[in-house]
């Protein structure tokens, strides 16, 4: 990343930007826990699926 000039991007942040784009283009809110190993679906969507911008109106 040093090299190229970009920024550092922990795991732990791209894990949050996977799961909020798949929840953003349909992925069920089941599979989102599964695919990281949470069996409560409200505790995925807290703490990794992040609003969208033209959600926050809403």
């Amino acid at each position: 990343m040093d090299a190229n000039g970009l920024r550092r991007v922990r795991l732990y942040d791209a894990r949050a930007s996977c799961l909020t784009y798949f929840a953003n283009n349909g992925v069920p809110d089941h599979l989102l826990a599964r695919w990281v190993g949470h069996t409560n679906v409200k505790m995925t969507k807290k703490w990794y699926v992040k609003r969208r911008e033209t959600d926050r109106d809403r």
